[in-house]
């Protein structure tokens, strides 16, 4: 079973069967659990039925039942595949007593699943994300991946998770901000010519470093021309990058590496057209996946005491999406290790440090203490099932982030 998706007849299933066969429960209820055994929410379904069942004729069991009831509400409890299944349910019970049982237990079940732990440990944690999510970053330049910084830090660090990269472009347009890296790499790169054939291979060693910080897995670089700054994603699409080719590469990459998540950049109006187009193919990759498909979130960072960023998407007709409202957020500025005097903005400013090429970018270490991230959906008109989940898997793993953040974990360092 991966998460709380059952595949088969599990312990609570099969003791739900015999509870049927006990004519305990109606046999009309045990149809509708096996058609719907694959269901998300289906096992915490059973538990309550059994509960229901059998509490009744032993009451030394109930205590046990509803342990056993909480103990399902575990990582990838899903309350509206719940709900679907509940209404098949409902119609499958014929006493009015025990289909008032039924929705008691379901609320009860929701609020065990949704509730924090308390003080004595006696209640279930909120049921986060696995505790090794698969990212991919879909990103228009090297050095774009600093705006998750911390947050892609954490999940390969924290969380044991695995993080890859996809840079679609060379960054050679980055040329006529390199004056400084001039004699760190001991060539030209402020001149045009020099810097567009040298800048590419630079900037992917840069990028290697960065990623090497982050504890960033694989990166793949689809070496699309950095042509100049344009906030056009149509001159982008099909001026500046081959018609044909990265849309399929991306949803090659996406489909192969299996990912829950997908990291862009969001696509505001006044940003980059390369940063409009990479995250819109980022969307249209996984809209062309079946499911299950990852979730897409667009990042800008921000800074405590400054005006919130707008998350106001760019229009297009040509290209629509839709923002979710709940905004996820990574601090930058949790405190930990030796009196405290640790945070994660040190991990952003080494990620900045690493792209020398571009002396500009320097200026923007220190200037956000804050990640802050949406929901990104296609704009089908039938999405609101599937936008619901995608919220609620990006809260379980931004709640699991929070919960590590003071207490980050490093690779075993030998000491001589």
């Amino acid at each position: 079973m991966r998460g709380n998706v059952v595949n088969g007849p599990t312990p609570i299933m099969s003791t739900m069967l015999s509870a049927v066969a006990g004519q305990r429960v109606s046999p009309r209820v045990s149809l509708v659990l096996e058609a719907e055994s694959d269901a998300p929410g289906c096992e915490v379904l059973c538990t309550a039925l059994e509960y229901i069942a059998c509490a009744g004729a032993d009451p030394n069991r109930r205590s046990s039942f509803a342990s056993q009831l909480a103990s399902t509400l575990r990582v990838g409890f899903h309350p509206s595949g719940a709900e679907q299944v509940m209404k098949k349910v409902l119609a499958a019970v014929a006493h009015a007593v025990i289909r008032n049982s039924v929705v008691m237990m379901l609320a009860v079940g929701m609020a065990l699943a949704q509730a924090p732990a308390s003080a004595t440990g006696s209640r279930q944690t909120m049921a986060v994300q696995p505790l090794a999510p698969k990212v991919l970053i879909v990103v228009a330049h090297p050095d774009d991946e600093a705006c998750f910084a911390a947050t892609v830090y954490e999940i390969t660090h924290n969380l044991g998770g695995v993080v890859d990269q996809l840079v679609i472009t060379n960054g050679e347009g980055g040329y006529r901000y390199s004056l400084l890296a001039e004699p760190v790499y001991g060539v030209a790169l402020t001149d045009e010519e020099v810097g567009r054939a040298t800048l590419p291979e630079i900037r992917k060693r840069e990028l290697l470093e960065a990623g090497k910080i982050l504890g960033i897995a694989n990166h793949f670089f689809l070496d699309e021309r950095d042509v100049r700054n344009t906030q056009d994603i149509d001159e982008v699409l099909n001026q500046h990058w081959r018609p044909g080719v990265v849309l399929p590469e991306v949803e090659r990459r996406i489909a192969s590496g299996h990912y829950d998540f997908v990291f862009t950049l969001f696509p505001s109006p006044e940003t980059h057209g390369g940063h409009k187009a990479a995250t819109i193919t980022a969307l249209n990759a996984v809209e062309q996946m079946a499911e299950p498909r990852p979730v897409v979130l667009g990042c800008q960072d921000a800074q405590s005491g400054a005006p919130e960023p707008g998350w106001v998407g760019f229009a297009s007709a040509q290209h629509p999406f839709q923002v979710e409202p709940q905004v996820l957020v990574t601090d930058r500025a949790v405190k930990f290790g030796f009196k405290d005097a640790l945070d994660y903005q040190i991990i952003v400013n080494w990620v900045i440090a690493a792209h020398k090429s571009q002396g500009a970018f320097q200026m923007d270490m220190n200037r956000a203490d804050r990640e802050e991230f949406v929901v990104l959906e296609s704009a089908a008109a039938d999405e609101a099932d599937r936008a619901k989940d995608d919220d609620v898997r990006a809260q379980k793993l931004f709640h699991a982030l929070a919960e590590q953040a003071a207490h980050p974990k490093t690779a075993a360092v030998s000491v001589p």
